[in-house]
């Protein structure tokens, strides 16, 4: 709460979605201090509601109801083992902000650039900027999460690994979950491995020539059914498999998921909510591995790759 001139108590806005440059920042406590965070808090109304526990922000906002069970995690504790990490996988913090109107919260590091194998044809290789982003929240719609994630330095294509494996850790907020983060950050030793299977799964769609064929079949079972939107979405795909503006060339199997993150990314139309903006709604969509995953799956019931 604030207060004005009348002494009468106004409520603060809820907290903005907006990506926060804290690639200055040395630690989590850097990151969090550019962001201005502070502690939650979690109070009992038994008094009211049995069972139950109210949810306060750093500012003394109300976020959520919560069974007096919920495990709250504080910022700090949620995201302190992102130090330890970086000295594992040797990553730079770069961007960090609220989704949610404040009720989650994310970090994101940089792991540097993996240039994608090419044909002699063309000098240089795709560039993929690889991230490992953590993400927690503070009313439970999220569990506290450590996934990798690349970025298309070309035409800034994003999208979240399509592997489950690539994932470090999700732990739901239950009273052993920093037990379990402690057991997840001790397997993280084997993370650089992780990221190496993932760029020789990107070498191998490289390496893979496909026809115009192949893209339909794959399309069909992404996109499956004779609706309007299912036959716009495939049109949308056939045509960012020869994009080469944003470096789709038409040849490999590469280039057939490029065509698939380009029209997540440039086609489809993301609607803003009551509660959240349509550059949130973008955000976390891109970040949700559903849609890469599905689109793997079919390439390799399609290509054998």
């Amino acid at each position: 709460m604030v207060y004005i001139a009348n002494n009468q108590p106004t409520a603060i806005a809820p907290r903005e979605f907006k990506l926060v440059d804290v690639s200055s920042a040395e630690n989590v406590n850097d990151v969090l201090t550019t962001l201005d965070v502070g502690d939650y808090s979690q109070e009992s109304i038994s008094h009211v509601c049995k069972g139950f526990s109210l949810i306060k922000d750093d500012r003394g906002e109300p976020l959520t109801i919560v069974s007096s069970t919920y495990d709250l995690l504080q910022p700090t504790e949620a995201f302190a083992f992102l130090d330890c990490l970086k000295d594992e996988i040797d990553f730079d913090y770069s961007r960090a902000g609220f989704l949610q109107e404040g009720r989650q919260l994310f970090i994101q590091g940089s792991l540097g650039d993996f240039e994608v194998p090419t044909n002699q044809d063309r000098k240089k290789g795709d560039i993929l900027d690889k991230r490992v982003i953590a993400k927690t929240s503070f009313d439970g719609s999220l569990a506290t999460s450590i996934s990798i994630e690349i970025l298309r330095v070309w035409c800034d294509n994003g999208c979240a690994s399509w592997d489950k494996e690539n994932r470090i850790a999700k732990v739901k907020h239950t009273r052993n979950q920093r037990v379990l983060m402690r057991t997840a950050l001790e397997q993280a030793t084997g993370m650089r491995q992780v990221i190496q299977n993932l760029e020789s799964d990107i070498v191998t769609l490289s390496a893979r020539e496909v026809t115009p064929l192949e893209l339909e079949r794959v399309s069909e079972i992404v996109f499956s059914g004779d609706s309007p939107q299912a036959e716009t979405a495939r049109e949308a795909v056939k045509a960012q498999f020869t994009n080469e503006r944003l470096g789709a060339f038409g040849e490999t199997a590469w280039d057939v998921f490029n065509a698939f993150t380009a029209y997540q990314n440039h086609d489809r139309v993301t609607r803003e909510t009551k509660q959240t903006s349509r550059e949130e709604n973008r955000f976390r969509s891109l970040g949700d591995s559903a849609f890469p995953t599905k689109v793997r799956n079919a390439m390799r019931e399609v290509l054998a790759v």
